[in-house]
C-alpha cells in the first residue's frame, strides 16, 4: 500500500462548511436491548456444534456497555425486520444504484451530508483520538483505520465488512433515509470500456465523480462538493496509525495504477467476464476470497482482484486505509457482500442484472418463507456457511495464522453495533442482517 500526501484545507473552513450545513433531526438517545428477537434459529446438522446464543449483547462485547448513543436508532433498525420467535419478518432488497428512485438517491445523499453534522460515537480512550470534537461520518473511517491490518487479506474480510455495512446502514436511517440499500455493479461500466463514464460517478445522477487536478484531486462539483473529511493514514502501511488531519473529498482517477493510455482504469480486472471467473472457478472460501478481494503487491487483472482494482481505479483516499472516507466505498462494498452472496448461493451476476423480475428475488421470497417456518426450503449449508483461510497476512505471518473461524469474533470498537461471531454473518436471510440483493 501507498503511502499518500494531501493537500489539508483549513479547519477553519470545514468548520464554516459544517455550520452551513442544513439542520435534520437528531438520534434518539438509550439503552439497546439485545434480546431474544434477535436470537437466530440455526437449522441443520452443519450448525448444531455452534453456541446458540440469546442476544446480540451475549457476543462478548466489551465496548458498548449498557449505554450508547444512537441506542433507539439501532434498536428500531433490527426491529423493522427481525422477528419475535425465530427468522427474519422481512429482508430488506438491496438494488443496483441506477435502479433506486429519485427520491432515493436524494435521500441517500442528504444522510451522508447528516452523518459530518452528527457528533462521535467512539468515545472509548481506546478508539477515538482524545479531544477532538468529530463526526459520525468519520467515525467509519477511524474504525476502518485502527482495524485495517486484522480485517484485510485475511478471512474476515467479508464477513466483518458485512458488518460494517449494517452500521452504515443504521447511521444513514438514522438520519432519515427510509430508502433500499444500494450497491454499484461496477462490471456493467468496465463492459462497457470506461468506468469514468459510469452515471453512478456522475454529478447529477450519481454520487460524483473525479476531482480538480489543479487542486491536487479535490472534488468540486457534485453531490459530494467539498464533503469535509477528517482522517488519513499518512504513513507506510506497515504503521496504520489514524491521523487527525481535517480536508475536503478527494479523487484522482487512475492514481492507483501505473500510467496505462488505453485503460487508464484498468477496466479488465472487473469486467464480467473476470468477476464471473472468480464466482465460477472458486470452490472453497479460501480461494474465493483472496480472488475478489486481491492479493497485496500484485497489481495484474487476476492478483489484483476486482476489489482492489475498483479502490485503486477511484484514487483519492479510495487506496488508502482511509479509503472509507469515499461515499462510494459503501456502494462498492455492497457490491462486494453481493458477489460473496452470490457465491454462497451458486448464483451468478445474471441472477442479480433484471431488476425487478431476477432469480434473485425469487430467492428472496423463499428465504423469507423459510424464516416464517417453510422447512422443506433448505439451502447449501456447506457453501453458505464455507469461512476457512488465514487470520493474519501472509506478508506477515507465512502461515497465515491459527485457521480462520466460524467463532471468531468481529468487531466494530463500538461503532453502533456489538461484537459478533463470524457465524452469525453468513447467511444474510437470518437476523441479525434480514437482506437480498436484486
Amino acid at each position: 500500500m501507498q503511502s499518500t500526501s494531501l493537500t489539508l484545507a483549513p479547519l477553519l473552513l470545514i468548520k464554516i462548511l459544517l455550520a452551513l450545513l442544513p439542520p435534520t433531526s437528531a438520534f434518539s438517545v438509550g439503552p439497546i436491548d439485545f434480546g431474544s428477537d434477535l436470537d437466530p434459529s440455526f437449522n441443520g446438522p452443519a450448525l448444531d456444534h455452534f453456541p446458540r446464543i440469546t442476544g446480540l449483547q451475549s457476543a462478548g462485547n466489551e465496548i458498548l456497555g449498557s449505554d450508547i448513543e444512537y441506542g433507539a436508532a439501532v434498536r428500531q433498525y433490527f426491529d423493522a425486520t427481525s422477528g419475535p420467535k425465530r427468522g427474519c419478518q422481512s429482508l430488506r432488497p438491496r438494488v443496483e444504484w441506477r435502479a433506486l428512485t429519485p427520491q432515493e438517491r436524494k435521500g441517500w445523499i442528504q444522510a451522508v451530508w447528516c452523518l459530518a453534522k452528527r457528533p462521535s460515537v467512539l468515545t472509548s480512550t481506546q478508539t477515538n483520538l482524545t479531544g477532538l470534537h468529530t463526526s459520525l461520518l468519520s467515525d467509519f473511517t477511524l474504525v476502518h483505520i485502527r482495524l485495517f491490518q486484522t480485517i484485510h487479506f485475511v478471512a474476515a474480510f467479508l464477513p466483518w465488512h458485512r458488518w460494517y455495512l449494517i452500521a452504515r446502514d443504521v447511521a444513514m436511517r438514522g438520519c432519515g433515509y427510509d430508502g433500499r440499500t444500494p450497491y454499484w455493479d461496477w462490471s456493467i461500466d468496465a463492459d462497457k470500456g470506461s468506468l469514468a463514464d459510469s452515471p453512478v460517478l456522475s454529478d447529477d445522477r450519481g454520487v460524483g465523480g473525479n476531482g480538480n487536478s489543479l487542486l491536487r484531486g479535490v472534488v468540486t462539483s457534485g453531490p459530494f462538493a467539498r464533503l469535509p473529511l477528517e482522517y488519513v493514514n499518512v504513513r507506510p502501511q506497515s504503521e496504520i496509525v489514524p491521523t487527525y488531519s481535517p480536508h475536503f473529498f478527494n479523487r484522482t482517477f487512475g492514481s492507483g495504477f501505473a500510467p496505462n493510455r488505453t485503460h487508464p482504469l484498468q477496466e479488465d480486472a472487473y469486467t464480467t467476464s473476470t468477476v464471473q471467473k472468480v464466482l465460477l472457478t472458486s470452490t472453497k472460501y479460501s480461494d474465493f476470497q483472496p480472488r475478489l478481494e486481491g492479493l497485496r503487491g500484485r497489481l495484474d487483472s487476476v492478483g489484483m482482484g476486482p476489489h482492489t482494482a475498483i479502490h485503486r481505479a477511484l484514487g483519492g483516499d479510495m487506496p488508502f486505509p482511509h479509503s472509507a472516507n469515499d461515499p462510494a466505498f459503501f456502494l462498492h462494498h455492497a457490491n462486494v457482500d453481493r458477489l460473496w452472496w452470490l457465491w454462497q448461493l451458486g448464483l451468478s451476476l445474471k441472477d442479480t442484472r433484471r431488476f425487478g423480475s431476477s432469480k434473485a428475488e425469487k430467492y428472496g421470497t423463499r428465504v423469507l418463507r423459510r424464516g416464517r417456518g417453510d422447512d422443506d426450503i433448505e439451502l447449501d449449508q456447506d457453501r453458505l456457511y464455507a469461512f476457512d483461510g488465514n487470520t493474519i497476512e501472509y506478508r506477515n505471518d507465512s502461515t497465515g495464522g491459527p485457521p480462520a473461524s466460524l467463532n471468531d469474533v468481529q468487531s466494530l470498537l463500538g461503532l453502533l453495533l456489538p461484537n459478533i461471531p463470524t457465524y452469525q454473518l453468513m447467511d444474510a436471510s437470518r437476523p441479525p442482517l434480514c437482506y437480498y440483493y436484486i
